[in-house]
């Protein structure tokens, strides 16, 4: 490679780098404007201006509020989407059971889904369309995810099971329930990672016990 091609392929990295640096600001403050005033109070513009980001910026990111507002809500949900990515190639069907579910369970104490979501729900007669792009780019991924996984190792003849989106939702559920039930309460303000992980352990033993294959 020449020194010129070099010198490009650096210079498009480092804008690539600064582009999702500004995406990331754009996106935490976007969650923050919603928490605060709500859909009405959610525009490119003036959230661009909080974080600090050109207008013309903002809008090639997030050309309007609805986009702005999606993708400040499933940003949230890479790491579990990372860890369901890795599964399908994982061996250990245990351990991949684990910590896809201590994912979910990162993500039903999130603060941030938990305010956004209730404010969603607060407002889903005046928006609903922003009610259903919160649960489509949220919850909804959830049991999407471990549906495939289920699926695929139902079709590599690993485990017996019947209806794996049906499992899935039940596998969300057992991780999430009592977790947005204190949540909901305020009567803990975060879980230990030791006491999620703790959770996923055992909720994916008692699933497995019935349906994975000696």
């Amino acid at each position: 490679m020449s020194n010129n091609a070099r010198g490009q392929t650096r210079s498009t990295s480092k804008k690539a780098k600064a582009m999702q640096n500004t995406l990331t600001i754009l996106l935490a403050t976007a969650r923050r404007v919603y928490i605060e005033n709500g859909f009405r109070g959610l525009s490119v513009e003036s959230v661009g201006m909080r974080a600090g980001v050109p207008l013309n910026e903002a809008l090639a990111l997030t050309p309007s509020p609805l986009a702005l507002f999606r993708r400040s809500v499933s940003v949230k949900l890479e790491r579990f989407l990372d860890a369901a990515a890795i599964a399908v190639g994982g061996r250990d069907i245990q351990a991949t059971l684990e910590i896809m579910l201590f994912e979910c369970g990162r993500l039903a104490y999130d603060s941030d889904l938990r305010n956004i979501g209730a404010r969603a729900v607060a407002e889903q007669e005046q928006y609903p369309e922003v009610a259903s792009g919160f649960y489509e780019e949220s919850i909804d991924r959830l049991p999407i995810a471990l549906d495939l996984w289920l699926s695929h190792l139902r079709r590599s003849d690993l485990i017996a099971l019947e209806d794996p989106k049906s499992a899935a939702w039940m596998l969300v559920g057992m991780m999430t329930a009592e977790l947005r039930l204190v949540a909901a309460g305020g009567l803990q303000a975060e879980i230990a990672n030791d006491d999620s992980m703790l959770r996923a352990r055992q909720c994916a033993s008692l699933f497995l016990r019935g349906c994975l294959k000696k």
